[in-house]
């Protein structure tokens, strides 16, 4: 009898190695075997979600703490839609996985988000992508705003916006979070370049800067400098 136990638990100990190895091997080849799956899952879900075609260049991190997601580009527009392209140099997301088990305050108290070189195209002039709006009679829903906003980062980002007679730029786009577990949380965003184009208006630009309060109840914009002067 004993020798059967220890036949079983020499067995279970083999099979518990080969298990760690397996894991180990898919874990050191995950940019072989697991990345070039992810990738095409971000593809497939950004062209039925967006209706653009992209490409993702590379798929990176360990997956257990960090995820990276490198040189997005746009391939096909969208047939219709406000969004007309999307480029993103890098996003990388960390994150603690045993936090969420402390609930979603934590976990996203120790979460970042940071992004890099991202390039957003809209034309508002375009047909919606959308569903018909509800009738007017019926009220639009709220929006629910998560309790608290990770660590974000965002550097070097533009953004484009154009309409049927009139454009907008926002470059050097850069936006820090200072979250905050039990207060309200403070974004300090700077635009290095504002431009518009419109036909009541002169032309400009100038860099902007704000200061913004953010809860899970209301966003305050609290300060706003246009050039040097405080609107």
């Amino acid at each position: 009898m004993k020798h059967i136990v220890d036949r079983i638990f020499k067995g279970a100990i083999i099979l518990a190695g080969i298990g760690i190895i397996l894991l180990a091997a898919l874990y050191l080849f995950r940019s072989v075997l697991i990345a070039p799956h992810l990738q095409r899952f971000l593809e497939t879900s950004i062209e039925s979600q967006l209706g653009m075609e992209v490409a993702v260049g590379n798929i990176g991190g360990s997956y257990i703490t960090d995820f990276e997601v490198a040189n997005v580009t746009t391939l096909k527009p969208a047939p219709a839609g406000i969004l007309v392209s999307l480029e993103v140099k890098r996003l990388r997301l960390s994150y603690n996985l045993l936090s969420i088990l402390k609930g979603l305050n934590t976990f996203l108290g120790d979460a970042v988000v940071e992004l890099e070189a991202a390039k957003l195209e809209f034309d508002l002039s375009r047909p919606d992508a959308s569903e018909p709006a509800l009738p007017e009679a019926e009220s639009s829903p709220s929006i629910l705003l998560p309790p608290l906003l990770p660590q974000i980062s965002i550097h070097d980002t533009s953004v484009f916006l154009r309409g049927s007679d009139y454009e907008t730029t926002f470059k050097g786009i850069a936006l820090e979070t200072r979250p905050r577990r039990q207060m309200t949380g403070i974004i300090q965003l700077r635009v290095s370049e504002w431009s518009w184009t419109h036909p009541a208006f002169q032309a400009g630009q100038t860099p902007v800067s704000a200061q913004i309060e953010y809860s899970k109840e209301k966003i305050t914009v609290k300060q706003v400098m246009l050039g040097g002067s405080e609107l």
